[in-house]
């Protein structure tokens, strides 16, 4: 059984960066909201 890649948009993946950095989360908290686990989030 193969699980589906799901694909952001650059629309999609705007509103997660901005979702951190104005609600001041962690990159922990954000995966969690879009039910990612936090190793697969690039940031710096």
């Amino acid at each position: 059984m193969s699980k589906i890649r799901r694909k952001f948009t650059k629309e999609q993946k705007l509103e997660i960066v901005n979702m951190s950095l104005e609600d001041n989360q962690s990159v922990r908290d954000v995966a969690e909201l879009i039910y990612v686990h936090p190793k697969n989030v690039i940031y710096n």
